[in-house]
């Protein structure tokens, strides 16, 4: 596989994850619209029950990309700002753990193995620490509206079955309602997860709008 595949696979693996088949996934997730969200995340998960856990996960295939990611200043500090847990996948023997940053953890897969629903080839070689987030902010909750609008979102999201085209369409509209409706930057970050845990309930075909 060259790195493009590589990564796509590590992707594919993560959403197989057990403890994330129920969580909402932010595949290439921008952390805010617009030219100031160019910073993103390979892969951004939402736990949608209690305690609402964020876990941010920064792919890397190749180990020169892995070191220039280091000596850039700042990078991740969105992922860290919102997220409770950040991870460094790769693939197996990639990356040495000594080099992993005291606030990141790393998952390795080993690409070698058929990964399925049961099987994904991956081992958790350092923990993450969980840190404290803060509170969402606009252009949280935009980059989230404008992923779900993303075409490429919906028909991954069709092809697993998550949620139909009428429920596709109502999404953003969703989350504009409960920021709106609930007020949810004087409410912090308790209510913004009730939106989301609202959102999952759709994709999870146990609600309609």
């Amino acid at each position: 596989m060259n790195d493009k595949e590589m990564t796509a696979e590590i992707l594919r693996r993560l959403r197989l994850v057990p403890e994330h088949k129920s969580d909402i996934n932010f595949p290439e997730f921008r952390w805010c619209a617009g030219l100031a969200g160019s910073r993103r995340a390979d892969a951004f998960f939402i736990q949608p029950r209690p305690p609402y856990f964020s876990i941010t996960y920064e792919v890397k295939v190749d180990r020169w990309d892995f070191r220039r990611d280091m000596a850039e200043f700042g990078k991740h500090r969105k992922a860290r700002q919102f997220s409770n847990f950040f991870y460094y996948a790769a693939p197996k023997g990639l990356i040495d753990p000594a080099d992993i940053p005291e606030w990141a953890g790393l998952v390795e897969f080993d690409l070698g193995i058929l990964a399925d629903e049961y099987t994904q080839g991956m081992s958790v070689v350092k923990q993450a620490p969980l840190r404290d987030r803060e509170d969402p902010d606009w252009g949280l909750i935009a980059g989230i509206a404008k992923r779900m609008q993303d075409p490429a979102f919906r028909f991954e999201a069709r092809g697993m079955h998550l949620v139909s085209n009428d429920q596709l369409m109502a999404l953003s509209s969703l989350i504009a309602h409960q920021v709106r409706v609930n007020r949810l930057f004087e409410a912090g970050t308790s209510s913004m997860m009730k939106a989301l845990a609202i959102v999952s309930r759709i994709f999870n075909g146990k609600d309609r709008i």
